[in-house]
């Protein structure tokens, strides 16, 4: 299975496509992605209710995405951050 296949079942779009519709979101511009993340999961509540289980699972895994994404570049923030002061 490819990345962009893998990416296509678990999304349900590819994390370029997603990154790109979240940057252009309103949410994202007036509320920064935590509140998007937030979004991702009330929508997944949502699906969950009409038992749109495939697609509440997607949603839940774009957060998931989305929360790794931040910690990633958190870390990176931080280590350099604590490695410029080592210097």
């Amino acid at each position: 299975m490819s990345n962009l296949q893998w990416e296509l079942q678990a999304y349900g779009a590819s994390k370029a496509d997603i990154l790109e519709s979240i940057e252009d979101s309103i949410t994202f511009k007036l509320s920064g992605i935590d509140m998007v993340i937030a979004s991702y999961l009330s929508d997944a509540q949502e699906l969950i209710e009409f038992n749109d289980k495939n697609r509440a699972r997607q949603y839940i895994n774009i957060a998931k995405m989305l929360i790794f994404d931040r910690m990633d570049a958190e870390t990176e923030w931080y280590n350099t951050f604590f490695l410029s002061l080592v210097k």
